[in-house]
């Protein structure tokens, strides 16, 4: 008997002794085990890392927001708090597919351009706001690195990125 037939055996008896949730979870943490950034931690706990870590990119996000209205004159305050707010966003999906599973898909063929953009954005948003210090740079580069994080993310969602540009298209040649 093949290691596959095997398998399904082992499958097709534990559907009969009704431990398919319980093998359907061990599997999930398994495959996902395998590649995260803690692969001891169970798929409840991955969860609620991501969770936290996505809070606290969310929680930065509006803090430099609120900095913005604030404060206007001030774009080394903004650009702190906004870009660890987006990298804590991208670094939260570790606990999921870990950091070499996300540097891989992030160069992937069909987003290396946006995952460059994004990190260079990343890098022109901090460099403009700490040191050069000027508001109108550090606006552009957020602008941009809003735009690269949508995009980004939208890779990963099937024919997200088409609908967009066909909605697009559509629109321009309405106008």
């Amino acid at each position: 008997m093949s290691d596959l037939e095997a398998r399904g055996t082992d499958l097709g008896e534990s559907l009969a002794e009704g431990d398919a949730k319980t093998m359907g979870q061990d599997a999930i943490n398994d495959q996902i085990g395998k590649n995260s950034l803690f692969p001891s931690l169970t798929l409840k706990k991955r969860v609620i890392g991501f969770a936290i870590l996505a809070c606290v990119g969310i929680i930065c996000g509006l803090l430099s927001s609120s900095v913005l209205i604030t404060s206007l004159t001030s774009a080394f305050k903004f650009a702190i708090p906004f870009t660890i707010s987006t990298i804590c966003l991208v670094v939260s999906t570790f606990f999921f597919v870990g950091p070499m599973s996300q540097i891989k898909t992030m160069f992937h063929k069909t987003r290396w351009i946006t995952s460059l953009v994004l990190l260079i954005a990343f890098g022109m948003t901090l460099i403009s706001g700490l040191f050069i210090q000027e508001g109108w740079m550090v606006l552009i580069f957020v602008v941009i690195e809003i735009g690269a994080f949508i995009w980004y993310t939208l890779s990963y969602i099937p024919y997200a990125r088409t609908t967009i540009i066909n909605f697009v298209k559509r629109g321009c040649k309405k106008s």
